[in-house]
């Protein structure tokens, strides 16, 4: 099982009018259970990796592109997103009894960064939103950990995740703001004019990294 040969067949039964196919959505989820199934079997942890993990997420990510996805399947990639961002904590927790590689901050960045160019309109905004919530504590958790915690090689890795997560911020940014610029202002019972933007909730507020603490050696390592 390949990510690519799910999405196929997914993508092929989403493409399918055929009359002898008539709950093709169903089918649909069921094939993203199946897969979900099979990934996360406590006895195909050699099989699937995290890194392959990452690479199932990233080419269902693409499946949600397609309009005539149900809902059904649309929840069973979010599901996997979470257990994908619990996989990578533990391995992250588990890593830092020692010291964390370059690959741990390295998986989480590509995954974002593909992520950027998937879900970039107003229709993706929902998931953007999802991700955020579901991987901002695993690139909070991975910037928490100590200078000395870090191999030296993960050492670039973390700043470039942060500049990655931190665009992606902006980004789901300003699609909100966009959204709430071109929704229809609606009156109240009180004839008062309901001003969507003043009720924006900054998604940079809620999701923005805090900055390293002064005169810690991050610090030191980002002026050098």
């Amino acid at each position: 099982m390949t990510p690519e040969s799910v999405r196929g067949a997914v993508e092929n039964l989403l493409r399918q009018k055929s009359p002898e196919i008539p709950n093709s959505g169903c089918l649909v989820a069921n094939i993203l259970q199946w897969a979900n199934h099979m990934i996360f079997a406590e006895n195909s942890r050699q099989e699937f990796t995290l890194e392959r993990r990452f690479a199932f997420l990233e080419c269902f990510e693409l499946i949600l592109r397609n309009p005539p996805l149900p809902e059904e399947a649309r929840q069973k990639i979010r599901d996997m997103r979470d257990r994908v961002a619990q996989s990578w904590q533990e391995e992250c927790a588990a890593a830092a009894i020692g010291y964390i590689p370059k690959g741990l901050p390295n998986m989480l960045e590509q995954y974002i960064a593909k992520i950027r160019t998937i879900h970039q309109d107003e229709g993706s905004y929902d998931e953007g939103i999802d991700i955020l919530r579901i991987f901002g504590p695993s690139v909070h958790q991975c910037i928490s950990y100590d200078f000395y915690k870090m191999a030296s090689a993960a050492h670039r890795s973390r700043f470039v995740l942060i500049k990655t997560f931190s665009n992606f911020v902006l980004e789901v940014d300003q699609t909100s703001l966009q959204i709430q610029k071109t929704a229809r202002r609606v009156r109240d019972p009180d004839e008062r004019w309901c001003h969507h933007e003043e009720e924006r909730i900054s998604i940079r507020t809620v999701y923005s990294l805090p900055p390293d603490p002064p005169g810690s050696y991050w610090v030191e390592v980002a002026d050098a």
